[in-house]
Order: C-alpha cells, then sequence, then structure tokens
C-alpha cells in the first residue's frame, strides 16, 4: 500500500536562479519552508538544506524559514543518536558561510561540536576529508572543532594516495589551507 504522506523535497537552488548566478535566498526559502514544516522532515533534510544553502544569495538568518531549520536542527541534534555524516555536510555548510552569515556559526556550532567525535568515529574518508576542510577554514574562530579534528589528519594522510580524486583534493585544499595560514 502507498503512503499517504509525500515525501519530503528540498528543491535544488537550480531551481530558484532564474538567469542568476547564484540562487534567491527569499523563493527558495519559501520553497523549502512548506518542507521544513513537515512532520516528516528529519536530520538528513536539515544537513541538505544547510549544504545547499551557500549556493543562495542574500543569505538573511532573521528568515522565517531560516529561523525553522536552525530551530529543528538544533531539536534534531540534541535528541542525539546517529548522526556522523550529517555532522560532517553542516560543519562544511557553517564554515563555507562563516564569512557571509557569521550569525550562522554561533546558532550551530555549539550544537555541532558535541558530535564531532562521533562524526569523527563514523566517518569514511569524504566525510573525514570534510570535516578536515570545515575544520581547517574554522581553526581560528573556533580551536576547540580543530583540536577534535586535527589528529583525523594522520589516518587521511596515511592513506592520501588511495583516496579517490574528490576526496584527495578537499584533503589537499586542507593542507594547502594549513601551510598558507603557517607563513603567515
Amino acid at each position: 500500500p502507498r503512503s499517504a504522506a509525500k515525501a519530503v523535497v528540498i528543491a535544488s537552488p537550480g531551481k530558484f536562479t532564474a538567469g542568476r548566478k547564484q540562487a534567491a535566498f527569499g523563493r527558495m526559502m519559501s520553497e523549502w519552508g512548506k518542507q521544513i514544516s513537515r512532520p516528516e522532515f528529519a536530520l538528513f533534510h536539515s544537513a541538505k538544506c544547510l549544504r545547499l544553502l551557500p549556493k543562495s544569495s542574500g543569505i538573511r538568518i532573521e528568515h522565517p524559514a531560516l529561523q525553522e531549520l536552525l530551530n529543528k536542527t538544533r531539536g534534531f541534534l540534541a535528541a542525539g543518536g546517529d548522526v556522523g555524516p550529517e555532522v560532517a555536510l553542516m560543519l562544511q555548510a557553517v564554515a563555507e558561510l562563516t564569512a557571509r552569515v557569521p550569525q550562522l556559526r554561533s546558532e550551530l556550532l555549539p550544537h555541532l561540536l558535541p558530535h564531532v567525535p562521533a562524526a569523527i568515529a563514523a566517518a569514511d574518508m569524504d566525510d573525514l576529508a570534510a570535516l578536515a576542510f570545515a575544520a581547517a577554514s574554522l581553526r581560528d574562530e573556533e580551536p576547540a572543532l580543530w583540536g577534535q579534528v586535527a589528529p583525523a589528519l594522520d589516518a587521511l594522510a596515511a592513506v592520501a594516495r588511495f583516496l579517490p580524486a574528490p576526496t584527495a583534493a578537499r584533503l589537499a585544499a586542507t593542507l594547502g589551507r594549513l601551510q598558507a595560514d603557517e607563513v603567515e
């Protein structure tokens, strides 16, 4: 029998570009808001929204749908459970958006940090590279995050030549960022 509930669908930001380089934030959030308010909305939907958020322009932290997304995300994280892969995605989004929306870091990072050790333990190499990249990006602002993730770089470095190309590229970018920071 078919389920009466329709699946939650998070539309790609590309749907909201209308000839622009980036998606129109207001239109995208209005559409996403309909999905965010549904009872079927789950942590992986939150992570997907946060992962796609950097592809939009004009992000306003006070937008009601974004506030609802942040509230639900904090609730999911407070409930615990298996949140590892989602934590990696969310940290990556926070790192990407720190310059554009600094409030996002203060809104989410305190709720993500307690889950970082479990995320590292459960991470595949791609998720670990994403965590390392995010932590390196936020190293100065969030030394506690960097302190949790830095030891995992040894595990990545040990298998670097066996990593898939995208993961190896992300690792190289992380190490390059660290090297550049040391030179400054």
